[in-house]
């Protein structure tokens, strides 16, 4: 577990999501946008993601050593209780994982925030937007070009937005100008995007399901009119 969180933590960064544009020059709570606003061939100029990760180890300890490698580590397993630390072994272990994820650790529960910039530094997205909220996304990076498809549909200052068989995503639009638009998720079940994906840990999932485990994270975006 120790050695394997910060890939998978970094997993559920990049499970997260490419984005927008529009062309209004005003903003603020009062308006009222359409998909007309958006219409149009739009560049990425930012996609940043920040998570809020807390872990309680005394219930997720539990779940994430196994049979084999319970008693690596000194614990006593159950087939119906799981893994058995002592209290000294799981606050030792507690603290080294917590560190690992430069978190704040209290009575074994860590707290800890990663942010990452998704776009645009390796990588660069178009995105263009039909009246009928069809969505074509074209990402190119050092394999190559990608091209994706999804819809968005607007009410005021809601979207929702859905790429391909990706869940739906919703959240709040602000237009600055005559053509700089930013997209703000707020993704209270992030860590089921890693539940999802083929390739979860069988443990992980059952120490989410647990509740010992829940990730927060927002991210946001911002896209700016293409001139091409």
């Amino acid at each position: 577990y120790i050695s394997n969180q910060g890939d998978k933590m970094k997993k559920i960064l990049l499970l997260t999501l490419l984005i927008v544009g529009c062309d209004k020059s005003s903003t603020g709570p009062t308006d009222n946008y359409t998909i007309d606003d958006i219409v149009g061939t739009w560049d990425m100029v930012s996609n940043n993601m920040h998570m809020n990760m807390t872990i309680d180890f005394s219930t997720a300890f539990t779940y994430m050593f196994d049979e084999q490698n319970c008693p690596m580590i000194g614990g006593t397993y159950d087939d119906q209780d799981g893994c058995i630390l002592s209290d000294d072994m799981e606050s030792t272990l507690a603290s080294l994982t917590c560190e690992q994820m430069e978190g704040q650790l209290s009575n074994n529960i860590c707290t800890s925030s990663q942010s990452e910039e998704i776009c645009c530094q390796e990588l660069s997205q178009t995105i263009t937007i039909t009246s009928d909220g069809n969505i074509t996304m074209v990402t190119i990076d050092t394999d190559g070009e990608e091209t994706s498809t999804g819809t968005i549909s607007i009410d005021g200052t809601d979207i929702t937005w859905i790429m391909n068989d990706s869940p739906e995503m919703t959240g709040t639009l602000s237009i600055s100008g005559d053509n700089i638009v930013t997209f703000t998720f707020i993704i209270d079940n992030a860590l089921e995007e890693l539940i999802a994906d083929d390739e979860a840990d069988e443990s992980f999932i059952d120490a989410e399901a647990a509740g010992a485990i829940s990730i927060t994270a927002t991210v946001s975006m911002v896209m700016e009119k293409s001139n091409s």
